[in-house]
């Protein structure tokens, strides 16, 4: 599920676009900056920024215009195959999540930029939940569907459950003293999370003598 040149240079295009549309809302607010003007300090044009926005809140929350994103394509492709012969849901996801960082590259600073255009623009911060919860929403049909499966519930817990790991992965990876790579690090919890939820030995009732 790696990406291909024209798939990674999509992505740092898009993540330029986020990181700068975020630091400038921080400092100036979303009325005191142009898409001309983010599009100039991001060296694209007009166009190009519609391409994958359809606004300047779009950009700052990070909404593309949908899911069909090479990665995603790529992984429900994997998915819509006969049942035994797919890996397990993780193993794939987190296949899809190592390659999404690898080609953003998130930092410290843009994490700040990101909190500091939520603080100065508070009503963002209802839109980024509506928009996280309606992309989710939108994955998880689309990956029951590649999959024939009619139980959303099931898949529902595992896409939950795994966006927690990649939250607190990003956040060690970005807070973290040891220069440790993400991929390693989201390894590490989604394994102490299959131990977690691995199912308990059965205990051998000895009868008494």
């Amino acid at each position: 599920m790696a990406l291909d040149v024209t798939g990674k240079r999509q992505l740092r295009t898009r993540a330029a676009l986020v990181a700068r549309a975020r630091h400038l809302t921080a400092r100036e607010g979303l009325t005191g900056f142009t898409i001309q003007e983010l599009c100039d300090q991001v060296g694209v044009s007009r166009r190009t920024f519609f391409n994958y926005f359809p606004t300047k809140e779009s950009a700052v929350l990070g909404v593309e215009n949908g899911l069909d994103s090479a990665l995603v394509d790529d992984f429900l492709a994997a998915r819509a195959v006969h049942p035994e012969e797919r890996r397990p849901l993780v193993d794939d996801l987190v296949e899809v999540a190592i390659g999404h960082f690898e080609a953003m590259g998130p930092t410290a600073s843009d994490l700040a930029d990101f909190v500091g255009s939520m603080q100065r623009e508070p009503k963002l911060i209802a839109a980024m939940i509506d928009s996280g919860r309606s992309e989710q929403e939108r994955f998880i049909a689309r990956l029951a569907q590649s999959q024939g499966d009619a139980d959303l519930l099931p898949i529902r817990v595992a896409i939950v459950t795994f966006e927690a790991l990649v939250r607190l992965s990003i956040d060690t990876y970005l807070h973290g003293a040891d220069v440790v790579p993400f991929a390693d690090i989201l390894r590490e919890r989604v394994q102490a999370a299959r131990e977690l939820f691995a199912p308990l030995p059965t205990k051998r009732l000895v009868p008494s003598p």
